[in-house]
């Protein structure tokens, strides 16, 4: 089944389960056939409004396939699911007169009129379906659903005439289905919706002529003959492929003749066609912002598909591709020139902050550099992971410098120490340790150094030692002892201090022992360089261990013997 069956079904259930508006509402007992109907219509030459609605709503399904992503197949497996359910479930005449009295919901403006009768009526049909646990169904989607359900309900009773023009088919479908079983067939008074844009087509509707019911029951002798002969009935063909350029239907007909369809489905492609051609030549035609030249190629190419001339339209899209293309390809180059224009300017914009930060630190002013090094590193370009890391290196240092500088005028500034340590964790993390193992030791002591340095003014100096242990400890991991002796000793050293900072605050036999066992190989590397000053220093650390645990062990054991 194609798309169009599918929807001549389901829009023909629905007129059926509309009936009710113009009185001749189906029996409850009986499964309902859109399809037929339709055919019933078409077979007296009344369909040329239901085609018109038919096509409004296949138009409706081509556009809205780009907007809201609902590809021809799904909307034709959910129409042929909603034909069979309407069949079952419908309006009766009270529930119409309701929902027709009845406003939008929230008193929108902006969903007022028919189209907005169209969406209370499919809510409603929803609603009822949900009520009966007949919805939701696996496979069908909700947004799909009241889609095709309200639009098609919009096109029903958006012109009342729809309904009174199938008046006389509508009953004569109805008694089909009554025959036999005793029902009166007598038109029932015309519904009065309390809605105020179907006022003048329900007062159109009470004024019309009863006699219109018998004649539109009969047909012509011509329209006879013409049937005999098997000339296919004007309202056959829909709306959407009688407005198509002449030249165009005459040459998509020629294509599928020669293909192997039947009659129904080289129909349905012709609409799927004719759909295709009005939004392509709406596409092409509509005002954009592309080069004269290209609305000229367009505006040709949209001719040449009015005309039926595929194979210029053909060239003439190739064109289009081709010029878009070159113009995309332009506006890359230019893009890229620019880009490249901006790279360089932030390059040099951020060289020459970091030159203000080398003449702060020629005048040793530590905390003005330090500010200039991380100006000149927020400056930088994406991806120059380099620069930033050389950029915030040298600010994490000024940094350090600058506490230095205070501490050595008797004047600690623990923020300035916590700042620089925050600077010294921003450089590692933009480094990969076994990539560049230098800049990776350097920052990790930095961080150590500061973090030491900060504990005695910290309000939490335990969580700065031990970051601070950590710190050493990865430095030393990647720091070669055979080719770099001096600087593991001296890393080992600093490593040391921190333990024993540590150790005062608690555990003391357990950090300062490991303190000891680092300095003891340093001090043989220092002093087989002849660092006289660091040996000194490691020596004098080893003393103060080694009495220090002494003394906690003669405390020890006089606790024991007390």
């Amino acid at each position: 089944m194609s798309l169009y069956e599918a929807l001549d079904n389901f829009v023909g259930t629905g007129v059926l389960a509309c009936a009710g508006m113009v009185g001749a509402e189906m029996p409850h007992d009986q499964m309902l056939d859109g399809s037929a109907f339709s055919r019933q219509l078409r077979a007296q030459r009344l369909g040329d409004a239901f085609g018109g609605a038919l096509d409004a709503l296949a138009h409706a399904i081509w556009m809205v396939q780009e907007q809201r992503g609902f590809s021809h197949s799904v909307s034709e497996a959910h129409a042929l699911a909603l034909g069979r359910l309407m069949s079952v479930i419908r309006f009766d005449r009270q529930e119409l007169i309701s929902i027709l009295a009845s406003g939008p919901k929230g008193g929108n403006s902006a969903v007022s009129g028919q189209y907005g009768l169209g969406v209370r009526l499919a809510d409603a049909w929803i609603a009822k379906a949900v009520g009966r646990q007949v919805l939701p169904q696996p496979g069908l989607l909700d947004d799909v659903v009241s889609f095709l359900l309200g639009r098609m309900f919009a096109e029903v009773v958006e012109e009342p005439e729809l309904l009174e023009e199938m008046r006389a088919v509508l009953f004569a479908y109805r008694d089909g289905l009554v025959e036999g079983n005793g029902i009166v067939s007598e038109p029932q008074p015309v519904l009065q919706p309390e809605v105020s844009a179907l006022n003048s087509a329900v007062n159109a509707l009470r004024s019309a002529d009863a006699g219109r019911v018998a004649a539109s029951h009969s047909t012509s002798p011509a329209a006879h003959s013409a049937r005999a002969a098997g000339s296919t009935p004007a309202a056959v063909v829909p709306a959407i492929v009688s407005r198509m350029p002449e030249g165009a239907r005459k040459r998509f007909q020629e294509i599928l003749s020669g293909q192997p369809l039947s009659d129904k489905q080289r129909q349905a492609r012709l609409i799927e066609l004719a759909n295709w051609l009005s939004a392509t030549v709406a596409h092409l035609r509509r005002p954009s912002n592309d080069p004269a030249a290209v609305l000229k190629i367009k505006a040709e190419a949209a001719d040449a598909l009015d005309a039926g001339e595929l194979e210029r339209a053909m060239e003439l899209l190739k064109a289009v591709r081709e010029r878009l293309r070159d113009e995309r390809r332009g506006t890359e180059r230019r893009i890229a020139e620019e880009l490249e224009n901006l790279r360089l300017n932030m390059l040099e914009e951020a060289a020459a902050t970091v030159r203000l930060g080398e003449l702060a630190l020629a005048r040793f002013d530590f905390a003005a550099a330090g500010d200039f090094f991380a100006d000149a590193a927020g400056q930088l370009p994406a991806k120059e992971m380099g620069l930033e890391f050389d950029y915030r290196q040298r600010h994490a240092e000024a940094l350090a410098s600058f506490s230095e500088q205070r501490a050595g005028q008797q004047n600690v500034d623990a923020r300035v120490l916590e700042a620089a340590a925050q600077a010294f964790r921003t450089c590692r993390r933009l480094l990969v340790r076994e990539r560049d193992p230098g800049s990776w030791v350097r920052t990790s002591v930095g961080l150590g150094d500061m973090l030491t340095a900060l504990a005695p003014h910290s309000k939490q100096p335990e969580l700065a030692l031990e970051e601070a242990t950590v710190s050493f400890a990865e430095a030393v991991e990647v720091i070669d002892r055979a080719t770099k002796p001096m600087q593991w000793a001296v890393v080992q050293l600093s490593h040391a201090t921190a333990l024993m900072a540590l150790g005062e605050l608690r555990d003391r036999a357990l950090h300062w022992k490991h303190a000891a066992s680092l300095l003891t190989p340093a001090l043989e590397v220092i002093e087989a360089r002849g660092a006289t000053d660091l040996a000194a220093a490691a020596r004098a650390k080893l003393r103060a261990i080694d009495a220090g645990l002494s003394e906690d062990a003669a405390g020890e054991e006089k606790k024991a013997a007390g």
